[in-house]
């Protein structure tokens, strides 16, 4: 049998320490939450400047050929 497995099966975590981080989790909890919903908003702005310029300053973008230089 694995040593983790054992040590769970046999009781190497006391009562104190399993709520101990049961009450870590949810203390922090919250925050994690919130870095999470930052990290998704910023890999959201990431896709949507990424269309933007690719839509906008490509060289097949329709914005790109209206502009003086373009041949």
């Amino acid at each position: 049998m694995d040593k983790g497995i054992k040590g769970l099966v046999t009781g190497d975590l006391s009562v104190f320490i399993v709520q101990q981080i049961q009450t870590s989790i949810e203390k922090f909890k919250h925050q994690f939450e919130q870095i999470s919903n930052k990290i998704e908003d910023l890999l959201e702005k990431k896709t949507t400047l990424e269309q933007f310029y690719g839509e906008n300053f490509s060289m097949d973008s329709s914005y790109s050929k209206n502009q003086p230089g373009y041949e």
